[in-house]
């Protein structure tokens, strides 16, 4: 636990570029004695720990953890232990398994014979594109990578695709005593959004298909006696796989009477097959420790995992048992940790003894 905690006190929130280097210093010590690559990125760090030479790049496992938060209060960034919970902000999402992570591979690292790579990221909360994105993009590869993101000790194979869409919507300028001489913008906004909302209802339990989400509408207006002609809105879409060709053609028949529609963010799948020989083996060493097997899932939040994806890597998210991420009193289960900790030395410990370098 007391690197758990070590990491906690650390606030490496996504914009502190000082307290990101501390805290991958902090990692990069733990594992001292390995080759390190370090990559760096518009200022954020990350590295990749090899077991199989200086500047390895392909892998047949990579343990994946990101040490970056999101914001919170200075308070929460004092780990303390209760009723068999570890809190503080990072605790499940993802310090928690970070360390075990960094543990399991100093202690295996030079024991087992194919090449395990330990990759260390500090912008998974603010799109990964500059830490296991970047990475991928200069030949990191892996036969399978685990991204340690809380699952319950759940697997996840496959997640939705996240869509940001700009709509813009224009009208025209008149005094507000006098509204039929103009065209109001956000009134125009207002009926697109309602529209979308009868194509893609706003769920209030939860919903595996695909979700939209508003999340700013904003306009240029700074007058509160004209009609305003500029509105904008952000849309925050989660689309499920069997709806990936026709999401955007629908959105844009919905509201194209009223405003335009930009897409400014396009993820790529998170997707492994169920059948995977590596999920299986995974399952073994999760029934092995737990006594039965776990449950495998798609999930509705994104993580680096679709970067594994994107370039034909099979990957899952896995991670300890934990509430509250993103929330007040966010906490890791501290004997699913330890067995979280068991279950991936069984996995990585499976393999053939005989396995060979690709």
């Amino acid at each position: 636990m007391s690197l758990t905690k070590d990491f906690i006190k650390i606030p490496s929130i996504g914009k502190d570029i000082d307290a990101l280097n501390k805290v991958t210093d902090m990692a990069r010590k733990e594992v001292e004695g390995f080759d390190i690559e370090e990559f760096v990125s518009n200022g954020i760090p990350s590295f990749m720990a090899s077991n199989a030479g200086k500047n390895r790049r392909d892998f047949k496992i990579i343990l994946n953890a990101h040490l970056d938060v999101v914001w919170d209060k200075r308070k929460n960034f004092k780990p303390y232990e209760q009723e068999g919970r570890l809190y503080g902000r990072g605790s499940c999402d993802m310090k928690g398994a970070a360390a075990a992570m960094i543990l399991l591979f100093k202690k295996l690292g030079k024991k087992v014979k194919y090449p395990l790579g330990l990759q260390i990221t500090n912008d998974e909360e603010v799109g990964g594109h500059n830490c296991t994105g970047y990475q991928m993009k200069r030949g990191v590869r892996g036969d399978f990578a685990i991204t340690g993101e809380g699952t319950n000790l759940n697997i996840v194979n496959e997640s939705k695709k996240v869509m940001k869409i700009r709509l813009e919507a224009k009208g025209k300028r008149s005094h507000g005593a006098y509204p039929w001489r103009g065209e109001n913008a956000i009134l125009k906004m207002q009926r697109a959004i309602h529209r979308i909302y009868e194509a893609y209802p706003y769920m209030t339990s939860e919903w595996s298909g695909t979700t939209v989400n508003v999340t700013t509408i904003n306009t240029k207006n700074l007058t509160d006696n004209m009609t305003p002609d500029h509105c904008e809105a952000l849309l925050d879409a989660r689309v499920a796989p069997e709806d990936d060709l026709v999401f955007l053609p629908k959105l844009k028949k919905v509201v194209a009477k009223e405003v335009c529609a930009k897409v400014v963010v396009n993820s790529v799948f998170h997707q492994t097959s169920q059948e995977s020989p590596y999920i299986n083996m995974l399952q073994d060493a999760i029934a092995s420790v737990r006594g039965s097997k776990s449950e495998i899932y798609r999930a509705h939040g994104s993580s680096d995992a679709r970067f594994f994806s994107e370039v034909g890597c099979d990957g899952v998210e896995f991670g300890p048992i934990g509430e509250n991420i993103h929330a007040e009193n966010e906490w890791v289960d501290v004997k699913s940790l330890v067995d979280y900790y068991y279950i991936l030395e069984k996995f990585l410990l499976s393999f053939n003894s005989n396995s060979r370098s690709r």
